[in-house]
């Protein structure tokens, strides 16, 4: 498939998916993504402090805005934040949640801002729905002196999230419709958007290429899946696993142990222009 048939396709199932909102009503695996979520927030927030005021930050990738407004929520009047996104229909829904920001229907690899215009860059679970790394260059130039960039993606590595993206094809009709319930980014036909994640390695080797106008602040890592996580989505179709008494706080302690590193899902990297 080339690369314009599937930026359509990923297009395609954004946008049909923008206004559907799912049933997270019970479910371990949201609590526990809810949570990871706010650690992402907590980091964002604390290097936006260092943003002058009235700056300017992108979400690179903004989807229905949702992570925008855990971010602008406290901050409305005191930075400026454009939102871009290659979905139309997403954008809608952004433009709801986020009032008092600018937002642009665009393609990633060729935003119509100038270059260094951006205090802040954010790039947020968007970069593994593309083949390549590429589109980060286009970003970049975003960047002005002293900017930052945060990129908080899925990564490659853990094998049991590698076996489900495999397996996720040959599922039933019925158990994707069960899932799209709980879950984003699944269309009605159980369509998911393309789906690449790239190793930890290939973000760092990445950036290194820009050694002379960037340096690396931080890097994390975060988004452990292994034993909750798949109780999690079993939950989903046999929601009598909840009543098991299992030591749930012990054991999400225990995955984070840096033993189990391998077994993280997600990596927030901080980065910083000079």
């Amino acid at each position: 498939m080339s690369m314009w048939k599937k930026k359509k396709e990923q297009q395609k199932i954004f946008d049909e998916v923008a206004n559907h909102i799912p049933n997270h009503e019970w479910g371990l695996l949201n609590l526990l993504s809810q949570k990871d979520g706010q650690l992402v927030v907590r980091k964002v927030k604390n290097y936006i402090k260092k943003v002058r005021k009235g700056g300017i930050i992108v979400d690179a990738g903004c989807g229905t805005g949702t992570f925008m407004n855990e971010i602008n929520h406290h901050m409305i009047n005191s930075y400026h934040m454009i939102g871009i996104d290659i979905s139309s229909e997403s954008v809608k829904v952004a433009k709801q949640k986020n009032e008092a920001a600018d937002f642009i229907v665009c393609d990633i690899e060729a935003p119509p801002l100038r270059d260094k215009v951006a205090d802040m860059v954010i790039v947020r679970n968007m970069l593994h729905h593309l083949s390549t790394l590429k589109p980060l260059d286009s970003l970049i130039q975003l960047l002005n002196s002293n900017g930052f960039m945060l990129i908080d993606d899925k990564i490659r590595g853990n094998p049991l999230q590698e076996i489900l993206t495999l397996v996720y094809p040959l599922i039933p009709q019925h158990f994707k419709m069960i899932l799209r319930e709980k879950a984003n980014h699944i269309d009605r036909h159980g369509h998911l958007p393309p789906i690449k994640r790239h190793r930890p390695q290939a973000y760092l080797k990445f950036i290194k290429q820009y050694s002379n106008k960037l340096t690396v602040v931080e890097v994390k890592y975060h988004g452990f899946f292994l034993f909750l996580g798949v109780l999690g989505y079993l939950s989903y179709f046999f929601p009598r696993i909840l009543d098991v008494q299992i030591p749930m706080y012990k054991l999400y302690l225990l995955e984070r142990r840096r033993i189990l590193s391998w077994s993280a899902i997600s990596m927030a990297i901080v980065i910083e222009s000079v």
